[in-house]
């Protein structure tokens, strides 16, 4: 992967994170705040993964571990499902931090850094994953682009909560394009802002 992107972008650093041979990591996927600088991530034993927390070092992050269920009780390594921050607001599934420390931990963040929080179930949260985006117009207006199937999952409150905060965007990502099939919101405009090298 590394050796395709460095062919088609240019790429400033590469921070290699490496796991334990043998070892499942499955998803470690993390939400940043880069205004408290925190990393909030699925708690393992008393923190986070190794890997996570090398990954926060590398950055300058501090972790916030969180524990975070799926409905049937597992534990889950996915804290992107659980919790997307915007710029004035957060969409958070509170169902899937069954502790109560977790969630006034991550509430007094939220509430501290002027953020709304938005409630979302577990149904709504399994059409939510990576498929929403904040980004700004050449005007500086905020824009919200979502996968079609998350909005059509919003409550008539939750879709006016979002829309005072910014344009919301609908958009299907199911249909096969260059990119493949079902790319994310996150994936595509990384894919399409990533400075090329090569035409």
């Amino acid at each position: 992967m590394i050796n395709y992107l460095t062919k088609t972008f240019r790429i400033a650093d590469v921070i290699q994170l490496g796991e334990t041979p043998g070892r499942n990591t499955g998803n470690l996927a993390a939400v940043f705040d880069d205004g408290s600088k925190r990393m909030y991530a699925c708690r393992e034993g008393e923190g986070v993964a190794p890997e996570v927390q090398a990954w926060a070092e590398a950055v300058g992050y501090q972790p916030v571990p969180l524990a975070v269920t799926e409905e049937d009780g597992r534990a889950s390594t996915d804290m992107a499902s659980v919790l997307f921050l915007g710029t004035g607001f957060a969409l958070v599934c509170l169902d899937a931090l069954r502790s109560e420390q977790d969630q006034d931990t991550l509430l007094d963040d939220l509430v501290a850094a002027n953020r709304k929080v938005i409630a979302i179930s577990y149904a709504q949260r399994k059409r939510f994953i990576t498929g929403i985006m904040e980004v700004a117009t050449h005007y500086g207006e905020p824009v919200v682009v979502l996968s079609e199937t998350f909005h059509n999952s919003l409550l008539p409150g939750q879709a006016d909560a979002l829309s005072s905060f910014a344009t919301l965007l609908p958009v299907s990502w199911d249909e096969a394009g260059p990119w493949g099939a079902g790319i994310s919101p996150a994936a595509f405009f990384t894919a399409v802002s990533l400075e090329k090298i090569v035409s």
